[in-house]
Formats: structure tokens, C-alpha cells, sequence
């Protein structure tokens, strides 16, 4: 037995595997410095994974739906269900996309913040149901601190840290010249999940989509952040990766296609 794991003050017991942990990290390490200077952390692409499986016996599930059945005169719906295996399902659904706290009594050292990136149900000849887990940490990056050198005048001053902001701004990554010159038009049909990738990283490089996991999925997140990208920049806020929004950031960053 390996303790229990408690996610968002659920505690998942009955756990019948050791706690596998996957440690390779992919780091961003660039903070996006905005445009009046300012520091912005980004979020891991990848923290440590954690994986293991937890049993929930068939008696704790039918004394769950009987006392409930019960009370409500047989009227079993989704609402009223508040068995472990719905617990865990509702849990799993709401932190796919946002994180949550964990703990382990078994495993101190996992304490941080999660979202829930595996959970699949199996119910066995006993009718007791195997639930295989899996959580993805979410790193937040440290603050790099931009600094500017006084020479001259504070008017001088001023203007040299405008420039140096632009210039911070101006820069890009690989993947972003990539995005901007090889991937052409995204959207939720694309099936090219590097360049949807690519596209995810660059607006994290803006300050869009910074709470979310780049995953390569043109998903509702990558839509609603590319609209308020599309909104502060003035263009038609469609949730697209369209030929408008291409061509305006081409311009911006000079890049030439042919």
C-alpha cells in the first residue's frame, strides 16, 4: 500500500500500486518582458508526472447508491450522486484544465500544483472498480528582473527603456519564426499539433495562454486566448489563427515568406 494522495481536499485511498514518478522537465526558461518592461512568468510546458491506481471496493459503491436512493425515493441523477466514483469523475473533469493542490502522506515530497491529465475507470468481475490516475505538475517560473542603466537625462532615461523593452519584444524563438513563416493558417480542424504548439508558445510569449498546458490541441483555451490576442491587437476577434492575424504579425516581425 502507498498512503493516499489528496487532491483539492479529496483524499484518493485505497491505492494499490506504488506511486510512479516521472521526472524529466522541459523548461521555458524565457520570461516574456513586456512592453513597458515588466516581467511575466510563464508556466512549465512539463513538471513531474505522477501516475498510480486506486480501488474503489463494490460495497462502498452500493452503500453510496443505496443511502442515496434512498433518501431521494429511488430518484438516482447526476446531481444527486455523490458516490466516490462520481467524486473522482467530477474531480478529474474540473482539473484537466486548471490546476489543483496535491499532497501524499506517503510521498511528501509531491506536494505541489497538479492538473489531472489521466483517469480511466475498470470495472472487474467483482464489480469493483480500478481507476488508473495521472497528474502533470505545473511549475511557475521564478521573476528575471529587467533592469536599465541611468545615463543623461530622466527624459534620456525614458526613452532607453522604451527602446529596450521593443527591442526584448521584437525577439523571437524558433518556433515562433516557424509559426510565422512554415505552419500557414490554424483552427480547431488543424491536425498539425507542432505548429498548433508553436502557436500556443508564441502567445504565452505575449502574455496569452499562460495558465494552460501546451499540448498542441486548438481546443475552447487556445480559441477564447487567440480572441483576446486578436481583440488587443485590433483585428477581428475570430478564435482563428487566420490569414488576417498571420499577415498583421508578419508585418510586425518582418518575416519574409518567399
Amino acid at each position: 500500500m502507498a498512503g493516499f494522495i489528496t487532491f483539492q481536499n479529496v483524499a484518493i485511498t485505497n491505492i494499490i500500486e506504488d506511486i510512479n514518478v516521472k521526472s524529466d522537465r522541459d523548461y521555458n526558461t524565457s520570461p516574456y518582458i513586456g512592453g513597458t518592461g515588466s516581467n511575466t512568468n510563464f508556466v512549465s510546458e512539463l513538471g513531474r508526472v505522477i501516475s498510480f491506481k486506486s480501488i474503489v471496493p463494490s460495497y462502498e459503491e452500493l452503500s453510496s447508491y443505496e443511502d442515496i436512493a434512498s433518501y431521494y425515493d429511488g430518484d438516482l441523477t447526476e446531481d444527486n450522486i455523490n458516490s466516490p466514483i462520481t467524486t473522482y469523475k467530477r474531480l478529474a473533469n474540473e482539473y484537466k484544465n486548471k490546476t489543483g493542490v496535491l499532497t501524499s502522506t506517503s510521498h511528501i515530497n509531491l506536494k505541489g500544483n497538479y492538473l489531472c491529465t489521466g483517469f480511466d475507470i475498470v470495472e472487474d468481475t467483482g464489480n469493483n472498480f480500478t481507476i488508473s490516475w495521472e497528474f502533470t505538475e505545473v511549475l511557475p517560473f521564478n521573476s528575471v528582473k529587467k533592469t536599465f542603466q541611468v545615463w543623461g537625462s530622466a527624459s534620456s532615461n525614458s526613452n532607453k527603456q522604451s527602446k529596450t523593452a521593443q527591442t526584448s519584444g521584437n525577439k523571437l524563438s524558433k518556433s515562433s519564426k516557424t509559426l510565422l513563416k512554415k505552419c500557414g493558417t490554424l483552427g480547431p480542424s488543424t491536425k498539425v499539433r507542432k505548429c498548433v504548439k508553436y502557436l500556443q508558445k508564441f502567445m504565452q510569449s505575449l502574455g496569452y495562454y499562460k495558465k494552460y498546458k501546451v499540448d498542441g490541441k486548438f481546443g475552447s483555451k487556445t480559441k477564447n486566448e487567440l480572441g483576446k490576442l486578436q481583440k488587443s491587437r485590433k483585428l477581428k476577434k475570430t478564435g482563428k489563427w487566420d490569414k488576417s492575424t498571420l499577415k498583421y504579425f508578419q508585418k510586425k516581425y518582418k518575416i519574409k515568406t518567399k
